[in-house]
């Protein structure tokens, strides 16, 4: 599930105990959805951060989690908050985590 504000220790051990599992792929998407109000980009970076530092770029993508994130964003300001998220990385990572790991990972490609 979406991580809650205030469970971030016991989210990121999870996380990486998952990441330890060469198999395994993670989808990025959720963040502050059941907090009140939702994350900010800033809060939002920092798990997204956490996901690449445990998993690296090429087991991460970025997902929507419709209609669950209409609780708390539209989607244009959801996509914006991981933007904001990555956009100091290279494109190469960025065009990664928005679309060619989900092609290469799902074989849609």
């Amino acid at each position: 599930r979406a991580p809650l504000r205030g469970e971030y220790d016991a989210w990121r051990a999870g996380l990486d105990a998952l990441a330890a599992c060469p198999n395994v792929a993670v989808k990025m998407g959720g963040f502050g959805t059941y907090d009140s109000p939702g994350f900010s980009p800033e809060e939002t970076k920092k798990y997204v951060d956490a996901c690449i530092e445990a998993f690296g770029v090429a087991r991460c993508m970025f997902a929507s989690n419709l209609p669950v994130d209409l609780i708390d964003a539209v989607p244009a300001e959801r996509w914006a908050s991981y933007w904001a998220a990555v956009k100091d990385r290279p494109i190469e990572d960025a065009t990664a985590l928005f679309r060619g790991n989900a092609l290469r990972v799902y074989r849609l490609g």
